[in-house]
């Protein structure tokens, strides 16, 4: 009987080696066949093929996408840095063994065909792990009481693997608001910062694995949200720019509803000083999403940045992000729309949205409908 040998992405292919400088470096056959495509079908522009990927995949097989993406710049990088092109891992390579290794090129850097288990080192530690990851626990260390054995205890909470359906979603949320009443009885403000930023964590990790028709879960999730943005974290030695790094990135990133209506709070009582901060964290956070493809948190990251100009009156802002918003949401609009409003802020309130309209959006005539009404609201002041 003929066993198959069958060539994974992280299987070893060769050591690359080069001299004037001494190179040593281990192919593996991702990079072969990444190789291979940059050579036969890309003109060896790595920009074309991880934009072919985008393009193609990072709707419906995004997280295959996003993997092999950090693949081919791992790669990319590796060759720049040696002084390597990809041409340098496929030269002198037999013609037939070539041909064959295309076809599973194809297969698998193309059209994304494999398995979890296939994956490199690097193709786990996508952007968006990362991003995620430090969004849930990245900037603890900012609070006077680690969150770290707080939140173990509350994962104990949790069934490790089992799914909760919907009918046992009230015991799950019973356990879990006895647990918090018995902390608070004896929490000093330092530990309830713990305790509440702790289970914002544990639940968002958990979310995935619940059913939570009834809304229970997530209504905990909100009064917990609620009490956690109510504790004034100027009477403790916390610095103003990692407070807010770490909340404005949990809610960039938490994407089950359990925020949406309750982080401006956050945007009130601000400094001068404190909404400059805010304002560069929004912007450069966006643009490092924008970066690496990842839309919706970046859309998250302008959405929250016009509840801070909405929330603090920022006219001068309304219109410029209006114009980035179009009208991709229509909620948005309208907050911007509505605090110009209430001002009497007219021409900006109408401004908002001229601009928003003019660019692309699934909301166009919503919005419009909307600038009607204003209109007409404005002309029965007047």
């Amino acid at each position: 009987m003929v066993t198959r040998n069958i060539k994974y992405g992280n299987d070893f292919f060769k050591t690359l080696e080069k001299s004037n400088p001494n190179i040593f470096f281990e192919i593996t056959y991702w990079d072969v066949w990444i190789a291979i495509l940059l050579n036969n079908h890309f003109d060896n522009k790595w920009d074309d093929l991880i934009n072919h990927l985008y393009k193609n995949h990072s709707h419906y097989n995004r997280n295959n996408c996003e993997s092999m993406i950090v693949q081919i710049e791992y790669l990319r990088d590796e060759l720049s840095d040696k002084g390597l092109n990809p041409t340098d891992i496929i030269i002198g390579l037999d013609d037939d063994f070539l041909k064959k290794q295309e076809i599973k090129a194809k297969r698998k850097v193309i059209e994304l065909s494999f398995q979890d288990k296939e994956k490199s080192k690097s193709m786990h530690n996508t952007p968006r792990n990362i991003f995620f990851e430090e969004a849930l626990q990245g900037n603890w260390d900012i609070l006077p009481v680690n969150p770290q054995k707080q939140a173990e205890a509350l994962r104990k909470k949790f069934k490790k693997k089992t799914h909760y359906s919907k009918g046992q979603t009230h015991a799950l949320e019973e356990k879990l608001d006895s647990y918090i009443e018995k902390q608070e009885i004896k929490a000093t403000l330092p530990k309830l910062f713990s305790l509440y930023r702790a289970f914002l964590t544990v639940s968002l990790e958990n979310m995935e694995n619940i059913d939570d028709s009834y809304g229970v879960i997530g209504d905990l999730s909100i009064s917990v949200f609620e009490k956690y943005l109510e504790l004034d974290w100027r009477q403790l030695s916390i610095d103003a720019n990692g407070y807010f790094t770490d909340i404005v990135k949990y809610v960039i990133w938490e994407d089950y509803g359990v925020t949406d209506e309750v982080y401006p709070a956050m945007f009130s009582k601000l400094t001068k000083s404190e909404i400059k901060e805010i304002d560069l964290l929004l912007q450069t956070e966006r643009e490092k999403l924008i970066k690496h493809h990842l839309t919706y948190q970046a859309e998250n990251a302008l959405t929250i940045l016009g509840s801070l100009y909405a929330k603090n009156y920022l006219f001068n802002k309304f219109i410029p992000v209006a114009k980035e918003m179009g009208t991709r949401e229509w909620k948005r609009i309208l907050i911007l729309s509505e605090a110009a409003e209430k001002k009497k802020e007219y021409k900006i309130a109408l401004s908002v949205f001229d601009v928003a309209i003019k660019e692309s959006g699934y909301h166009t005539e919503y919005l419009r409908k909307e600038y009607s009404k204003l209109k007409a609201r404005i002309n029965k002041k007047s």
